[in-house]
């Protein structure tokens, strides 16, 4: 029994640390504030703590350890290659550099927290604040990034009351040399300094030397505005497709790039064919992208990104207008990490099959998927078949596959059996799957079972179903299988059948307390009791506090005329999970205490 909590604990803390990895992962991509390599370092070390922990207590079977040895290899490659590279040193004076500052100013969560502190819309006297603020910041050579931003984001710092002058430059280059992120919104943020700034000689010819990430959320502003911020250290750039003048820019001065987020842009009116074509130029112009999000592209473009060692996400808006076969057996994208497909307009689901026979055995830990096109049971098998061909078996942690339309716009009839979902067992190390089926999934406990036994890192599960008219085979007994195989999980959608209340624990496996899970969503169960089924939940999931009906998300009103006889029974069933609610607090009260009792008693 102790080898058995030993190794339930082991599995917990792994799937834990595998959540910090992705989170890492997902901080990097998306250029996170909270990014910086101290968190990588914090990260590698825990892993390889972990694992050597793990190898000398020998709590894992021969088999499960072999993965577990792969996956944190895996995961240490990732990580060792994602440190930023070191930025050189400000461009402080000597007598600047000589200041003392106080040691703790020099930890940036501690910076950010003063400057909150400080930051003028949540005082009664803003004006002084901001004096106060940026005094510290002239002060305090490591008041950046997020605490950078508490001074200057509340503030209309281009409003121009004069001509600039050179003695204006020297408080400036206090500032501008921390400065890393930067975005404009609108159009009137430059434009009442932005030609002065044209006009005027700038110290060092960069207004922000040091700048990395750029973020442009208007179309209209002028490119010589922008291009006062396009500094030499620029590898991050967000900005609309539609800004034209940018775009060839980049193309020429930025060829190493490592982080390109493409927003489709409505302020130009091109032939679509035009449009992709300029996206696609930009694209094949990138040398050592990591991270792109295009919401055009076409097949010149993706077989050059198929070639980069590179590139690890890609977030796709819309598929080449022709097949893909060409670049089947091409050995591309051997690095890829995470892909999201996200079209938006209708597309057939076969293309998606199609791009993944492109792949070349990458180590893919995300892959996301949005439909136009019910997904049938026989394109799951094959979208499933083709992921385990063609990526590694044991990486994956996160498949999401969700609905981009309106749910009445898909076709009906199309159950997904649980042989289908049973072609995920390839992957144990998933930690998140979220599935969306128009009517539901023909599936039962022994089925669930099985599933739940190959994924013990789960933290989040969702069998979502727009119609689920069919009664469930699932039963309300698989929440104890799910608890028992999975005790990472936090949180949980089915349909299962309620009606019918498993009586008291038997045995052992039935007496197990799942404390992780806190988010329950019943979806379209069936259910008869509200005591009963909140007495089988509370001796289960002692720290379940939210619940959640496929009806809860839309208004319902029973005297609908257009209700139809599936509506009305869901209805029903949504009036008695409610009363769950209501009851599930006492129960859990109920339980803590005689769990505090029950354990007084063993200590005495």
């Amino acid at each position: 029994m102790t080898k058995q909590v030993d190794l339930s604990n082991f599995r917990v803390a792994y799937a834990i640390l595998t959540q910090n990895v992705y989170r890492v992962m997902n901080l990097h991509a998306e250029d996170n504030a909270d990014f910086d390599n101290a968190r990588i370092e914090r990260q590698i070390t825990e892993l390889e703590h972990f694992f050597q922990e793990a190898s000398d207590r020998a709590v894992f079977d021969e088999d499960e350890y072999a993965i577990l040895k792969q996956s944190t290899s895996v995961m240490l490659q990732w990580l060792n290659g994602a440190r930023a590279p070191s930025l050189p040193p400000n461009s402080l004076s000597a007598q600047d550099e000589h200041r003392e500052m106080h040691y703790t100013l020099r930890i940036p969560e501690i910076a950010q927290r003063i400057a909150w502190q400080l930051e003028p819309t949540w005082e009664y006297n803003p004006a002084e604040n901001r004096k106060t603020l940026a005094s510290l910041a002239r002060t305090c050579t490591s008041f950046c990034d997020a605490a950078l931003n508490d001074l200057f984001e509340p503030a209309a710092v281009f409003t121009l009351r004069r001509p600039i002058v050179d003695a204006d430059w020297e408080r400036v280059l206090y500032y501008s040399h921390r400065v890393r992120h930067f975005e404009l919104h609108y159009e009137e943020d430059l434009r009442a300094v932005g030609d002065a700034l044209i006009q005027t000689a700038i110290p060092g010819g960069y207004l922000l030397p040091n700048l990395v990430s750029f973020r442009v959320g208007s179309s209209k502003l002028p490119f010589a505005h922008l291009n006062l911020f396009l500094g030499p250290r620029l590898c991050e750039i967000q900005c609309n497709s539609d800004q034209t003048a940018l775009l060839p820019v980049l193309t020429e001065r930025f060829p190493s790039l490592l982080h390109v987020d493409l927003r489709k842009g409505y302020g130009l009116r091109e032939k679509p064919e035009d449009e992709t074509m300029r996206i696609s130029t930009f694209i094949r112009s990138l040398k050592q992208v990591e991270y792109l999000s295009t919401p055009l592209i076409d097949v010149p473009a993706l077989a050059h990104l198929g070639q980069l060692s590179s590139l690890h996400t890609l977030h796709m808006d819309s598929f080449p207008d022709t097949a893909l076969s060409n670049l089947h057996d091409q050995g591309l994208f051997r690095h890829l990490l995470c892909v999201h497909i996200r079209p938006r307009k209708p597309t057939p689901n076969d293309w998606v099959i199609d791009f993944v026979r492109t792949w070349t055995n990458p180590t893919m830990f995300s892959f996301r998927l949005n439909f136009h096109e019910t997904p049938t049971a026989d394109f799951l098998d094959r979208l499933f078949d083709a992921l385990s061909e063609q990526c590694s078996d044991h990486s994956l942690l996160e498949f999401t596959m969700a609905n981009m339309v309106a749910a009445e716009s898909l076709a009906r009839g199309h159950i997904i059996p649980g042989s289908t979902l049973h072609r995920l067992t390839c992957y144990p190390h998933l930690t998140e799957l979220f599935l969306t089926s128009v009517d539901g999934y023909d599936l039962d406990d022994a089925a669930m079972e099985e599933l739940v036994r190959a994924w013990p890192f789960l933290t989040r599960f969702s069998l979502a179903a727009e119609w689920h008219d069919h009664r469930p085979l699932l039963t309300i007994r698989s929440l104890r299988t799910l608890a028992w195989y999975c005790p990472c999980l936090t949180d949980v959608e089915l349909t299962f059948d309620a009606s019918e209340v498993p009586g008291p624990p038997t045995s052992v496996h039935e007496l197990f307390r799942h404390t992780n899970l806190t988010e329950l969503e019943v979806a379209h169960s069936p259910i008869s009791s509200a005591v009963d089924v909140a007495r089988y939940l509370s001796a289960i999931f002692p720290e379940l506090t939210r619940m959640a009906t496929a009806k809860d998300a839309v208004h319902w009103d029973v005297d609908d005329p257009d209700n139809t006889p599936q509506d009305l029974l869901e209805i029903g069933y949504t009036r008695v999970w409610k009363e769950v609610m209501t009851i599930l607090p006492v129960f859990n009260d109920v339980r803590a205490e005689e769990f505090r009792r029950g354990r007084q008693s063993i200590e005495m």
